[in-house]
């Protein structure tokens, strides 16, 4: 999704509470506070993990185990805030719900939290009404997915023909908003899910074929999805384009919002001119120059 300020970790599913900008360029007095936000629980340990008790302010190499999409959104949210002049303490605190993306929407929409440490899609319908949307971490020309199955399917990974990948059956859960956009925009056959455990489920018992997912750093791009050894793999050579930048959410309903996305996208937009998003979203796997050479499946 992350001074002597380093984390302080409660136990492996407490809080993690950090400062972010004693020392700024342009002091923002009335975000001299803190602010809390709940997080999934497991990207919180991936989180917690990643860092090993390091300084997440001073993370330039994003190498090492542990490190996914959302453990680098974390960590960036926070860089962000404080480049940009935030003189404030962020605090993450373990969300359980499976939805806690959706609860987070609301929530922010409602102005009774601020803003998220996890970016959304910027083609959410969701975020068309009480929200702010940052500047981009992520452009929506950049993300390329692969086109993932159950390591079995065979008859799907030696598919080579593009029309025939093009009318294989693709799922996703509903509650993935732009997922389903997504899916449908390309005209794909689409079968819905209700859950990710699910479309992971129909695939496996050959309900659906497709489940699109950012490329795993594996050697040969798979991922597991539990103890039983079930993997997943993509069709070889071939991506699709998620036309749909990420970027974080803000509330227009919360007294410090307007000024929180002020200081949030001018940290944003110095990490991007210094390189700094770019390398950290290629060391996440959320662009892999490895699949550069990949055929587009349109």
């Amino acid at each position: 999704m992350s001074w002597k300020m380093l984390p302080i970790v409660r136990s492996l599913f407490g809080v993690a509470i950090l400062c972010v900008g004693a020392l700024c360029e342009t002091p923002a007095q009335a975000l001299d506070k803190s602010y809390v936000f709940p997080v999934n629980e497991g990207n919180l340990v991936h989180y917690q993990r990643f860092l090993d008790g390091r300084d997440p302010l001073k993370i330039n190499d994003f190498s090492g185990p542990n490190l996914n999409r959302h453990v680098f959104e974390f960590i960036t949210f926070q860089r962000a805030l404080h480049d940009g002049g935030c003189d404030c303490k962020v605090e993450y605190v373990p969300f359980t719900a499976d939805t806690s993306h959706a609860r987070a929407i609301a929530e922010v929409k409602a102005g009774r939290e601020i803003s998220h440490p996890v970016a959304g899609f910027d083609s959410d319908p969701r975020y068309a009404e009480g929200i702010y949307l940052s500047v981009p971490i992520l452009n929506a020309d950049e993300f390329y997915v692969g086109l993932y199955t159950h390591s079995e399917r065979q008859d799907i990974l030696s598919l080579r023909d593009k029309e025939a990948i093009h009318n294989l059956r693709y799922t996703a859960s509903e509650s993935w908003v732009v997922d389903m956009q997504v899916l449908r925009s390309y005209r794909f056959h689409v079968v819905p899910a209700f859950s990710w455990q699910s479309a992971i489920d129909m695939i496996r018992f050959e309900r659906a074929d497709i489940i699109l997912q950012p490329v795993s750093p594996e050697p040969d791009f798979h991922f597991t999805i539990d103890d039983e050894g079930n993997r997943f793999l993509p069709i070889p050579g071939v991506k699709l384009n998620f036309p749909a930048g990420r970027r974080y959410f803000v509330s227009r309903n919360h007294p410090d919002g307007a000024e929180f996305l002020e200081v949030l996208n001018r940290g944003l937009q110095k990490l991007e001119s210094s390189g700094y998003l770019r390398k950290g979203q290629i060391a996440a796997g959320v662009i892999d120059p490895r699949i550069k050479d990949w055929e587009v499946v349109r």
